[in-house]
């Protein structure tokens, strides 16, 4: 009797032993499950959040007011028209869907850059990447009146302030009196490389490639009214009012003109 009650006992043992180690060994597969879920997540965090930025010295500007700025308007540059659809596509590189993430001023050779920190959201010509954040400068800005007469040896201009004063008043200068860029707001821009900063990209020009949501559609600025009173025959090159397009009609309009670039 008391041998059978032993050996009852031993098999009992031996099952919650055998028990434990399966649950053990689910517990190392379960594990391992998660082991590869939080890398496949931690992969896609990284993609969405990979910087490409490039690093550019920048301007203080959080003491500027109106009493320290002297406001100066910049020349356009019309060297690349981008009027039409065909015009904008056909000298883009890079055409982005994206948001601002942050804006910078910067001074280079003597010129006043807004510098975006830009995450691509759609990339619709070019090989940017999406879920990357790069770097896009903006003719426009601010430079100490020290930075000015430091490059242009042009004081006499500024014989008033007081070399004292040279470090913190301000220029402005800007092509058009248009409000700048904000952390969060939405634009498709036309882009090509930087010759300036390696790395960092351009609009094609600032008037005609920049185009800003509001209210669901994509609006650029232009110079004058009378812009566009240049006429233009084929009607499908126009943008939908020459200021502005709905997205899904310029991407249809990329995909058609990617389209027939390829039967060619």
């Amino acid at each position: 009797m008391k041998k059978l009650f032993v050996l009852f006992f031993m098999l009992i043992v031996a099952n919650i032993t055998v028990g434990c180690s399966k649950n053990e060994v689910l517990s190392s597969d379960e594990n391992k499950k998660q082991d590869i879920v939080s890398r496949e997540n931690y992969s896609k965090s990284e993609e969405v959040t990979k910087n490409k930025t490039v690093k550019i010295d920048t301007l203080d500007t959080h003491k500027v007011s109106k009493d320290n700025v002297i406001s100066l308007k910049a020349e356009a540059s019309f060297k690349t028209r981008c009027q039409t659809f065909e015009e904008i596509y056909d000298n883009s590189k890079y055409i982005v869907r994206g948001t601002v993430d942050k804006v910078d001023f910067t001074v280079i050779d003597g010129m006043p850059y807004t510098v975006l920190s830009f995450r691509v959201a759609d990339s619709l010509k070019g090989d940017m990447e999406k879920n990357t954040i790069n770097t896009v400068m903006m003719y426009g800005g601010y430079m100490t009146v020290k930075q000015e007469v430091d490059y242009y040896n042009d004081a006499e201009r500024f014989k008033e302030i007081k070399k004292k004063d040279w470090g913190k008043t301000f220029i402005e200068k800007r092509l058009i009196q248009k409000e700048y860029p904000k952390c969060g707001e939405e634009y498709v821009i036309s882009l090509v490389d930087s010759d300036i900063v390696e790395g960092a990209y351009v609009p094609v020009n600032e008037f005609e490639t920049v185009f800003k949501k509001e209210n669901e559609r994509y609006v650029r600025t232009v110079p004058s009214e009378d812009y566009f009173s240049s006429s233009v025959d084929d009607s499908e090159k126009r943008l939908k009012n020459d200021r502005s397009f709905e997205y899904s009609w310029f991407c249809k309009t990329i995909k058609m003109k990617k389209s027939r670039g390829k039967s060619n």
